[in-house]
């Protein structure tokens, strides 16, 4: 949830003064909403801070929240919806990693990798220099190839560039996922 400051956002509406306090009654409001069963909708309700770190940290969402299990709906359109249990197989927090070939470890047995530790392992794979700023990680014991890693400070990062590209189609397609 993007809080609209006054400021910050183009037709900011909250003032910096009322800032924490909106956000403080939107994170209480959503920690306490209930499915019609009594289940909590969210699991975790939280400032960006809490989850986000660094200089680019105050672009992230104000508040970053997870439905309980993955497994609720979420609309632009709250008010006065009921709120129903999506399907079993909608976004899940967990996945499946698949990898074969000669350089992968058949006995490696470790159970979690983290979505972010898949570049890195693609970058080895392809024995490319891993870049510096990523932030997962190679698990040592899964890949059998040696791998370094690099600034790439010649590639642009994080900046706040305006593309002046056509966005026609983007949008369209957007508009008929019904993003827009």
């Amino acid at each position: 949830i993007r809080i609209n400051l006054h400021g910050r956002d183009p037709e900011g509406m909250v003032s910096s003064e009322a800032y924490e306090q909106v956000r403080s009654e939107i994170i209480e409001l959503l920690s306490e909403l209930e499915t019609a069963d009594d289940e909590p909708i969210f699991e975790l309700v939280c400032p960006r801070e809490e989850i986000y770190e660094g200089p680019y940290a105050d672009d992230a969402c104000d508040i970053l929240f997870r439905t309980t299990n993955m497994n609720h709906e979420i609309s632009t359109h709250f008010h006065g919806r009921v709120l129903a249990s999506v399907d079993a197989y909608n976004h899940k927090p967990n996945g499946v990693f698949v990898a074969n070939g000669p350089t992968i470890n058949k006995e490696w047995t470790e159970s979690e990798l983290h979505l972010t530790d898949v570049a890195p392992i693609l970058f080895a794979l392809l024995r490319e220099p891993i870049p510096e700023r990523l932030i997962g990680t190679v698990p040592s014991d899964l890949v059998s190839v040696d791998y370094d890693t690099a600034s790439y400070s010649d590639v642009p990062y994080g900046g706040k560039e305006e593309y002046s590209q056509d966005r026609t189609e983007a949008t369209e397609r957007l508009k008929d996922l019904g993003y827009l």
